[in-house]
């Protein structure tokens, strides 16, 4: 049996120990020599492979610290064309939702002339039927009211269907190489944190804000806080372990 498998059996045998309950001030002691044993053990085990994973790790360093110098002017190259490519590709988008909310506004405001234009005539058809119908002439009066309605039925009902703007660039270009698409996402930056935070809070985004526990106990601490409204403090005793020096 070699070293490794000694040492296995023997951690074995101690973790099984810890199946222990701990209820009175013997028991305490027990279970705390095993964490010191425990501890020892660990140690052994570190201490078996430490020789094993520095050359293991000198090793990866290397070969990483080469790769590295390899992959750094490739990543550099790549990212400078990627930003271009980026930059372009936004610009053509920018200028194609221009474009499309130009000819949505005129889309719009031929629709409204053409409103306007049937309501003045539905108007003139009224008056003329109303003319009519004072003459006399009541077949010809309903002829022309019916005109009129017909008319600002057709008002009710006018539509103008959508341009759609020249796309420069498609949404996937085929290169000699493969393919390119681009997708619009969202690019956000920080400002002003503190405003930031009471919007969040205010918009009930409370959820999406991290907090930093260990800063905070370390505020508290500094603080004396024995209470501080959405959260719980309370002192909790950890023990902590020495184990006796060798001769």
């Amino acid at each position: 049996m070699n070293h490794i498998e000694i040492i296995e059996q023997e951690v074995a045998l101690e973790v099984k120990n810890t199946e222990i309950i701990v209820d009175d001030p013997a028991s305490m002691e027990i279970a705390s020599d095993m964490v010191l044993k425990l501890d020892d053990m660990k140690k052994k085990v570190v201490e078996y492979w430490a020789d094993t994973k520095k050359k293991a790790y000198d090793a990866w360093k290397n070969i990483t610290t080469k790769e590295k110098e390899m992959l750094d002017p490739i990543d550099s190259a790549r990212d400078g064309l990627k930003k271009k490519i980026n930059a372009y590709l936004t610009e053509q988008k920018r200028k194609e939702d221009e474009e499309r909310r130009r000819l949505e506004a005129e889309r719009r405001a031929a629709e409204e002339a053409e409103r306007q234009r049937l309501a003045k005539e539905q108007k003139e058809k009224e008056e003329e039927a109303a003319r009519l119908a004072a003459e006399g002439k009541a077949e010809e009066a309903a002829q022309v009211a019916q005109e009129a309605e017909a008319i600002a039925v057709a008002a009710e009902a006018v539509y103008i269907p959508p341009e759609v703007p020249e796309t420069v660039v498609e949404k996937t270009t085929r290169t000699d190489a493969g393919t390119v698409s681009g997708k619009e996402e969202l690019s956000i930056e920080i400002r002003d944190k503190k405003a930031l935070i009471e919007s969040m809070i205010k918009d009930g985004l409370l959820e999406m804000i991290e907090v930093k526990e260990a800063k905070l106990k370390q505020w508290i601490r500094l603080t004396g806080k024995e209470s501080y409204p959405g959260l719980g403090i309370a002192k909790v005793v950890n023990a902590s372990f020495r184990g006796k020096k060798s001769a």
